[in-house]
């Protein structure tokens, strides 16, 4: 078991936007961070459980947003956001074939001051999501000498993410189910896979038209990938 405490400060440089959006210049961005929490193994190394709290306060938070009418990504600043969290991971190896993982990460950003006139003040920061909780198991098993056959399941819950810094535009929690079987020899391996299973219908990224310079009709969206099925085969030299 082995406890720790970490304190740290850093900062991220400013730099330029192209010549014709609003803002050309954005400044740095520094962060003072403090972190604690435990790791830890048991039953001779087959349970793993860690935990971490955190706390970061960052001035000159910098987010990026898209100015359609001109073509261009505009990197902008927060001028004070405070982030709070927390991580837990347990991963079991118990006998028979068996590997079990679970993950639960929360992360509250909050904006403390998004420009000096209270707009936003309170509000998530830009494409923050709140939680996240991962599991997944996977069973192996030799089929004679040569060939090793897996089998995983691994699923995804994300909470909702807000895009812009009103807070308006939310993406509603989404699950992603992914599965895969495959078989291994010495030099070669074939792996089924299908991901997205519950066929999810979801953003990877989103821009409303308020934030991107065009008030009718500017709204851009990338859509995530939907349900998909493949096969992979490997041959090692």
């Amino acid at each position: 078991v082995m406890y720790y405490f970490n304190a740290s400060r850093g900062f991220r440089s400013g730099g330029f936007n192209a010549p014709a959006v609003t803002p050309q210049i954005f400044g740095q961005e520094s962060a003072v961070s403090f972190e604690t929490g435990v790791k830890s193994t048991w039953l001779q190394h087959r349970l793993r459980c860690n935990g971490a709290v955190y706390v970061n306060r960052v001035e000159g938070f910098q987010f990026f947003q898209f100015d359609i009418a001109r073509g261009g990504q505009i990197i902008d600043n927060i001028r004070d956001v405070e982030i709070r969290g927390l991580e837990l991971e347990l991963q079991a190896r118990p006998r028979g074939g068996w590997e079990l993982r679970a993950a639960l990460g929360l992360n509250d950003s909050e904006i403390r001051n998004f420009d000096g006139s209270g707009r936003f003040d309170g509000n998530q920061t830009p494409g923050n999501t709140r939680a996240k909780l991962t599991m997944g198991a996977q069973y192996a098993h030799r089929l004679g000498d040569l060939l090793l056959a897996t089998v995983r399941a691994d699923l995804e819950h994300r909470g909702r993410q807000y895009w812009h810094a009103d807070n308006l535009d939310v993406q509603e929690p989404i699950d992603l189910l992914n599965l895969h079987f495959g078989l291994e020899a010495e030099r070669w391996g074939v792996t089924a896979w299908a991901k997205n299973l519950l066929d999810e219908r979801y953003y990877t990224e989103y821009a409303d038209a308020a934030w991107t310079g065009v008030l009718a009709g500017g709204d851009l969206g990338q859509l995530g990938r939907p349900r998909s099925y493949g096969v992979e085969v490997r041959r090692r030299f």
